[in-house]
């Protein structure tokens, strides 16, 4: 593992998911602090250089949203498709990557330092109506 030149806060509640982002980003030099959910933020999220989030349920994208307005860039992280996604998490968020496709753990590598560097890819629904 090389030194950390970021630090990601990740709240997920896929065990298996937090700890292959410790690992594969932690290769790529961004150390990541998990934690299943985000019930409440600890200090170590407000001092990261992002915070991703996989909302879950509602109430995991009002706390998302609430995280975001006040602290570090927020990426979405999650299976649903964006379109599936409350707009107002949509609004707020830094960038969006999908789980479960090729190439995840690099997608997330790159939404996570773009945000950080304040290239904010918000995230687009096509089609529809």
């Amino acid at each position: 593992m090389t030194d950390a030149d970021l630090r990601l806060f990740l709240a997920d509640a896929n065990a298996g998911f937090r700890a292959a982002a410790v690992e594969l980003l932690g290769r790529d030099g961004i150390l990541v602090e998990s934690t299943p959910r985000i019930r409440s933020v600890p200090d170590s999220a407000w001092r990261a250089d992002c915070v991703a989030v996989d909302p879950g349920v509602a109430a995991g994208a009002v706390r998302a949203v609430w995280l975001a307005r006040r602290g570090p860039p927020l990426v979405v992280v999650t299976g649903a498709p964006v379109e599936d996604l409350p707009e107002v998490l949509l609004a707020a968020a830094d960038g969006y990557v999908e789980k479960g496709t090729n190439g995840t753990f690099g997608a997330l590598e790159g939404a996570v330092r773009r945000a950080a560097e304040g290239r904010s890819e918000a995230p687009t629904v096509t089609g529809v109506a």
